[in-house]
């Protein structure tokens, strides 16, 4: 499971499980409306699905049935495909940036 931490200086993230700058403590926070997240992915598409891991964290932390922030998915723009392969699970990004500019999702819900 994802919990979200207020951090307000970039000396207290250290690199975590995966080399990811994360927070070592703070207080947890919710995100929803109004709220900007960042997500990665290894691939995205026009229609704003996102091919993540297979693990499922962003997927749990942003049910498709919830409330939620801004979602934005970070990559090159090489990983902006035709199609990803989703399902009733998923929660589509509403927009990709890549060093080429944004993207912003073909159709919003």
């Amino acid at each position: 499971m994802i919990e979200w931490v207020a951090v307000d200086r970039w000396e207290d993230l250290l690199p975590g499980r995966f080399g990811i700058l994360e927070p070592t403590q703070g207080p947890s926070v919710s995100l929803g409306p109004g709220d900007v997240a960042l997500l990665p992915g290894i691939a995205f598409d026009r229609d704003g699905w996102r091919l993540g891991r297979g693990a499922g964290y962003f997927d749990r932390a942003f049910p498709p049935d919830q409330p939620a922030p801004c979602l934005v998915g970070v990559g090159y723009a090489f990983q902006l495909v035709d199609s990803v392969p989703h399902d009733s699970r998923d929660r589509q990004v509403d927009a990709i940036v890549s060093e080429e500019g944004w993207a912003w999702r073909t159709e919003v819900q």
